[in-house]
C-alpha cells in the first residue's frame, strides 16, 4: 500500500525526529553535568540534613507562602533551620494531596517531588504528576520478519505457480497523553522487500493510524485516520478508515463506526477513489466461558451496484468466542451479503477456530496451537486481516512460541480450494518472528 508518494513530508518527520533525538540527548548531557556540579544528595541518608544553600529551601518557603506547603511534624514550617531529606519529603507528600495547585506552584511541587523522588517512595508516595509530565509520550511496536512460499496448481490445465515472499515489517505506535481523558496516537508502518539487496523502489513507508482517543466512563472514541478492525479480529475487515468510532454501554458493548475509506488500499473493489463506510457491532458476555457478537457493515458509492449488485451493499455476522474446556477457546462467525452479482452469487461465509493453551509474551518457554476453518466469499468480507483466506476456502494449522520476552515465533501451514473453481488449490507454508518492544 503506497500510501506516502512525496517525499517532502517524509523528510520533514524525519528531519524533526533527529533533532527531538539530539535535543533529548543534549537535555541528558546537560542535566549529567549540572547534577555533577551540585551536591550529590540522592544517595545521601534520608536523615541527614540538607545543605542550608540548596535550592529546596527557596522551594518550600515560596509553596508556604502561597498556603500549598504545611510544614512538617507539628504542622509548622521553620525556614530558618536546617531540615533532613526525610523531613522535606514529608512535607512534599503533604502538600502532593491537595487539589486544585495553581500552575506556578505545581510546577515547583513537581520539581521538589522529582529531587526528593527516592524519599517520598519509601513513604510510600507515587510521584504520579511527576510520572506523567516526564513521560506524556510513549512508544512502542515491534519488528515483524516473514518467510512464506506458496503453491498454486490447476489440476485441470496442469498449470502451477510458486511464489516466495520474504519480507520485514516495522511497526512504530506513539501515544501522548493529553490529559486524564484524551490522547494522541499515531501509528507509523514501513514494509521491506528482503528478497532485493537494494533500497530504492523495495519499500513503503506510510501511516497506518493517526487519531485522538477518548474515554469517558465506559464511553470509548476514536477520531481520525484508524487501522480498523471488525470486531470479528478482521475477517470481514482491517483496513485504515478515516472518520470516528464509538463505543459504550455497560454489559451490552456498542460500536457505532461513521468513515471514508480509501480505495487505493482496496483496488479490488473499484468504486472510484474512496467510499462510504458504516457499521454498528454488538458484544455480550453471556457467561464468564462465552461471549457473543452480531454486527451490521454497509458501503455506500454509484459504482458498488455493477460490482456488488447494490449501490449500498451489507454485510451482516453473527458470532461467539467460548471456553469450552480448560486451555481450550472455539471461535465461530457466520457471514451474509445482502447483494450478488451474476458472475459472483455466493452470499454466505463460515468461519471458525480452535485453540489450545494462549503464549504471554513476558513468559519464554509458553507455546500455542491452533486451527482454523475459513470459507469468506468476496462479497462477504470487505478486505480481511488474512490475505490467503481471499477467494478460497480451507484449512489452516499452527502455533506460537515465545523463545525470549517480547519475542513470538509463529509457524503456519494452509491448504484450500478456490471458491469458483475448486479445481484450483493452495498449498501455503509461512513462518514469522515479531520482536515487541
Amino acid at each position: 500500500m503506497d500510501f506516502i508518494e512525496d517525499s517532502f513530508p517524509l523528510a520533514v518527520f524525519l528531519r524533526k525526529g533527529v533533532f527531538v533525538v539530539k535535543k533529548t540527548i543534549f537535555a541528558l548531557a546537560a542535566g549529567f553535568m549540572c547534577a555533577a556540579a551540585s551536591p550529590a544528595m540522592a544517595a545521601n541518608n534520608p536523615f541527614q540534613d540538607v545543605p542550608k544553600d540548596h535550592w529546596s529551601y527557596d522551594a518550600v518557603t515560596q509553596l508556604a507562602a502561597d498556603g500549598i506547603l504545611e510544614g512538617y511534624g507539628d504542622g509548622n514550617f521553620r525556614g530558618n533551620q536546617a531540615l533532613t531529606r526525610y523531613e522535606m519529603a514529608q512535607m512534599i507528600a503533604r502538600a502532593m494531596a491537595k487539589e486544585n495547585i495553581p500552575a506556578a506552584d505545581q510546577n515547583l511541587l513537581d520539581k521538589l517531588a522529582a529531587e526528593y523522588q527516592d524519599e517520598l517512595k519509601n513513604l510510600g508516595v507515587r510521584v504520579g504528576n511527576l510520572e506523567r509530565n516526564a513521560d506524556t509520550t510513549k512508544f512502542s511496536g515491534y519488528l515483524y520478519l516473514r518467510e512464506q512460499n506458496q503453491h498454486i496448481k490447476n489440476k485441470h490445465t496442469g498449470k502451477s505457480t510458486r511464489s516466495t515472499v520474504n519480507r520485514a515489517w516495522f511497526d512504530l505506535i506513539s501515544q501522548s497523553q493529553v490529559n486524564k481523558n484524551w490522547k494522541v496516537v499515531t501509528e507509523t508502518n514501513t514494509i521491506v522487500d528482503l528478497n532485493k539487496d537494494k533500497t530504492d523502489d523495495t519499500y513503503d513507508l506510510y501511516f497506518a493510524s493517526m487519531f485522538a482517543d477518548g474515554t469517558y466512563g465506559k464511553f470509548h472514541t476514536q477520531l481520525g485516520r484508524i487501522d480498523n478492525f471488525s470486531q470479528d479480529g478482521g475477517v470481514v475487515m482491517h483496513n485504515p478508515i478515516s472518520g470516528g468510532k464509538f463505543t459504550f454501554g455497560n454489559k451490552l458493548r456498542t460500536t457505532l463506526t461513521a468513515a471514508r475509506v480509501s480505495c487505493s488500499t482496496l483496488p479490488s473493489l473499484n468504486s472510484g477513489e474512496s467510499f462510504d463506510f458504516g457499521a454498528a457491532e454488538l458484544a455480550y458476555p453471556a457467561s464468564k466461558a462465552t461471549n457473543l457478537y452480531g454486527a451490521f457493515y454497509q458501503l455506500h458509492d454509484d459504482k458498488f451496484k455493477a460490482t456488488r449488485g447494490s449501490e449500498s451493499p451489507n454485510i451482516y455476522t453473527l458470532g461467539f468466542r467460548s471456553t469450552i474446556a480448560k486451555n481450550l477457546v472455539l471461535t465461530g462467525y457466520y457471514l451474509k451479503a445482502s447483494d450478488t452479482t451474476a458472475t459472483h452469487t455466493k452470499d454466505t461465509g463460515w468461519f471458525g477456530a480452535l485453540e489450545y493453551r494462549r503464549v504471554k509474551l513476558d513468559q519464554p518457554g509458553t507455546w500455542s496451537l491452533y486451527t482454523k476453518y475459513a470459507n469468506i466469499p468476496e462479497f462477504t468480507q470487505i478486505n480481511l486481516d488474512t490475505g490467503h483466506f481471499r477467494d478460497y476456502r480451507g484449512l489452516e494449522v499452527g502455533g506460537f512460541y515465545i523463545p525470549a520476552k517480547n519475542i513470538r515465533a509463529h509457524l503456519r501451514y494452509y491448504y484450500g480450494k478456490n471458491d469458483e473453481d475448486t479445481s484450483i488449490t493452495k498449498n501455503l507454508v509461512r513462518g514469522e518472528v515479531r520482536i515487541f518492544f
